[in-house]
């Protein structure tokens, strides 16, 4: 295929570098408009469509916590629908499941996207059958394995019969598993097939033709990514048993996310490869009088922290690091290593017995030694690991001012460290990240890909932290020869930044990428919940709307008929203004995330686009003269047709169900939802530690009696008044902490009005489980506009 496109890149080359600058990528942070979205722990995000509608949905994990299922409601919100899809209750019965990467495909070929969820040590893997918008908890019936520590399930159709198989990544052996004709499972042995990933940590599957024989009898590579080393496998999938071809990819370490694309537009596919540690060592400086640290250390490590400080300082530990939480028997405080009577202790420098640091072996002794070196006038904080992996997690406090803290040795992957970028040509793969602009030493996890600002080449954006402290993300934009720059502060998508804990911002973990409103332009989703210590403390998921230009685009959702349902394993090839673009349908995987399968191409000024589509089956279809800026459905052997969406939705029946999580110090909000099952209303206005008075006031009409009405928490000032039976005012006023309310019936068929005329400027009005954000009058009944 390359050769018969050769002239085609020269030419594009040529054009592209004398294509004009558009201006430069800029992102929105619609985070707190856009939904109500998870705080705290992540593990990965992955786009699909939940309800078949067209319009990217969301997956997140949540690690430890009750997972989110975001459904895009059209018109820039998402609603999280946890509570309604999981008709199964398998979230619900185990929220604390361990949950890793999750996967969208049709694997059933019934036209909408099923959802494989990898778990940990401590739960059976899942795989949900999507019917008609809810999952519905098939791995038993399917004869789903136990993945025995799993990171990621990835899809692909090994032997081409058109049904999907999934490869399970996780910390031990993982499977290659074959999806029967009666749509049941099997584990291929790994013998048999040639698959052998047995490395630690086997974190997710990279897909990519790199060795371009799609199109003459081959198939795409499958590449096994782990902590450390990668690829640490490589296998070309065109006969069975899978043939190594290991060597021919250059592989590197510490390698912590990895993204493939045609980087350079000459129609190979590249790979970018973020290297790091997955949890930084780090002590940072949060304000003078604060330090906080994370420390991680391989077996035999004794890490140091030493800083200066006037007066006695106060230590809060987290012993779940050391041992159960609690015990601070692993805490030895001065030279003769006494344990202090609570996590949280006070040093005092005047104290005798804290001076001197109590002799330790790291092969060996597991534990926080501490003690002021009486030479230096610092504290010493050794954090030594014995003979297994350890974390600690600690903040340090003090009334006078606290030095710039050091932590050492800090080597390798601890420091900052350059990317690497293999470029495929005519030789293979070969490593040019520095003649590519990429050789900036940095601290990242997570990447992903994507014309940003669709003047057709492919720009890198990655998710960066600390140990203790979230950085600011970087964005790159490729100036169409695969050299990149750095975009300032990201193209306002940086990201949360400051300390993990004390500023509530986490460190960064992961990012997918999908349009999820649809107008042609790449949008991003970004997780902040990498650390694990302190447990269940994370920063917040974030969502950045991409701004767009005058640059012109066409979207693409592969139907396969003979091939798989979603096309995995397909190339596309998009040609307008003598500019060839490549792009794979590779299911979108990395590090635990999956970016929406959409196929995305900018077409800068050019209105209409040539399309050759190479199906993993071996069919080939031409579309030509296809109009820029709209989303298309090609089918294999078939047409290729215009998708319209409805991007002016809303909320949607049954939004209004189930009671959304709060308290009395929730941030300012006013949350209305209805008990289903009996048919109870329930207003409640929270104050949100405002010091100063808010006041909430609204009405509720309804051409029907109000019965039951039931005022809840009210005091002097507030008015709940009933004298009207079709009618309800209310005038609900509070500061600080608390909230005001009242609960009511009404028949269901009746049409219902409430208007929350007076809300606070810093409030919002969420209705349901789900807190979908609303704005203006509504009809409870329908949930849209009032129509009296």
């Amino acid at each position: 295929m390359r050769n018969q496109l050769v002239t085609t890149f020269i030419a594009a080359l040529a054009t592209t570098l004398s294509v004009p600058a558009e201006c430069q990528i800029q992102f929105e942070n619609v985070t707190n408009t856009a939904g109500d979205f998870h705080v705290g722990e992540s593990w990965g995000s992955s786009w699909g469509d939940l309800n078949s509608d067209g319009l990217p949905d969301l997956y997140v994990g949540n690690h430890r916590e009750l997972p989110s299922v975001y459904r895009n409601n059209g018109n820039g919100t998402f609603t999280n629908v946890i509570s309604q899809v999981d008709v199964s209750q398998t979230w619900s019965n185990r929220p604390l499941a361990d949950l890793h990467g999750g996967t969208w495909a049709d694997f059933d070929r019934d036209g909408d996207q099923d959802l494989f969820v990898a778990t940990g040590t401590c739960c059976q893997t899942q795989l949900f059958e999507n019917q008609s918008g809810v999952l519905v908890d098939k791995t038993s019936a399917l004869n789903i394995p136990d993945d025995g520590g799993g990171r990621m399930g990835n899809w692909f159709d090994y032997n081409l019969d058109g049904r999907l198989d999934i490869a399970i990544m996780n910390s031990g052996t993982s499977k290659l598993v074959k999806q029967k004709s009666d749509g049941t499972f099997v584990v291929v042995g790994n013998n048999s097939s040639g698959f052998k990933c047995t490395q630690f940590r086997s974190n997710y599957t990279q897909l990519s033709d790199i060795n371009d024989d799609i199109g003459s009898g081959g198939a795409m590579e499958v590449m096994c990514m782990q902590d450390g080393t990668s690829p640490k496998k490589v296998y070309d999938t065109s006969s069975f048993p899978f043939q190594d071809i290991t060597n021919s990819v250059p592989s590197f370490a510490p390698i912590v996310d990895t993204i493939t694309g045609d980087f350079d537009g000459d129609l190979l596919p590249d790979m970018f490869m973020v290297r790091g540690s997955l949890r930084h060592n780090q002590a940072v400086k949060v304000n003078n009088k604060i330090v906080e640290a994370r420390i991680q250390g391989p077996p035999g490590t004794d890490k140091v922290l030493s800083f200066s400080a006037s007066g006695n300082i106060t230590v809060e530990f987290d012993s779940r690091t050391l041992a159960k939480q609690g015990d601070t028997s692993r805490i030895f405080i001065g030279s003769n290593g006494t344990h202090p009577g609570n996590t949280t202790f006070v040093l005092n420098p005047n104290n005798n017995s804290h001076h001197g640091v109590k002799s330790h072996n790291p092969n060996n002794n597991h534990g926080l030694y501490i003690g002021l070196n009486t030479s230096s006038n610092e504290w010493e904080f050794h954090y030594s690991t014995g003979n297994g992996n350890s974390r600690g997690y600690f903040i340090i406090t003090s009334a006078n001012t606290i030095g710039t803290p050091n932590l050492s040795p800090l080597k390798g992957a601890e420091k900052p460290i350059a990317s690497k970028l293999l470029v495929n040509g005519v030789s293979g793969l070969n490593e040019e990240a520095a003649a590519h602009g990429l050789n900036e030493k940095i601290k990242c996890v997570a990447a992903t890909t994507g014309d940003f600002d669709n003047d057709m080449d492919l720009d890198l954006y990655l998710v960066c932290r600390g140990g203790a402290e979230n950085i600011a993300n970087i964005l790159f934009e490729n100036q169409g020869n695969g050299n990149f720059v750095k975009v300032t502060n990201a193209g306002e998508a940086k990201g949360k930044t400051g300390s993990a804990i004390t500023d509530g911002a986490g460190t960064g973990e992961s990012v997918s990428t999908a349009d999820y409103d649809v107008d042609g332009f790449l949008d991003l989703y970004v997780t902040n919940g990498l650390n694990m210590q302190p447990l269940r403390v994370g920063g917040p998921d974030q969502l950045f709307h991409n701004l767009g230009n005058s640059n012109n685009w066409i979207e693409l959702d592969l139907k396969g008929t003979t091939s798989n349902a979603d096309g995995i394993g397909a190339k596309v090839y998009a040609t307008a203004g003598g500019i060839t673009q490549l792009r794979e349908q590779t299911g979108g995987y990395h590090r635990w995330s999956q970016d929406h399968q959409r196929l995305h191409f900018g077409l800068a000024p050019y209105n209409s686009v040539n399309l050759t589509i190479y199906w993993p089956n071996g069919a080939v279809d031409h579309h030509n003269n296809v109009s820029a800026n709209a989303l298309y459905r090609a089918t294999e052997n078939g047409s290729i047709q215009k998708v319209t969406i409805n991007t002016g939705g809303g909320p949607q029946p049954g939004d209004e169900c189930g009671k959304p999580s709060y308290s009395n110090a929730s941030p300012q909000a006013l949350y209305i939802w209805k008990d289903c099952p009996n048919g109870k209303w329930h207003l409640r206005a929270v104050g949100g530690s405002s010091p100063s008075l808010l006041t909430y006031a609204g009405d509720i009409t309804s051409d029907s009696n109000f019965n039951n009405v039931t005022v809840v928490s009210l005091e002097g000032a507030d008015i709940v008044n009933t004298s009207d039976p079709k009618r309800i005012d209310y005038v609900l006023k509070m500061k600080n902490k608390g909230f005001d309310g009242f609960d009511f019936n009404v028949s269901g068929s009746a049409q219902t009005c409430f208007d929350p005329s007076t809300v606070p400027s810093n409030a919002s009005v969420k209705l349901g489980g789900g807190k979908t954000q609303m704005s203006g009058s509504f009809d409870l009944n329908t949930l849209g506009a009032c129509t009296n």
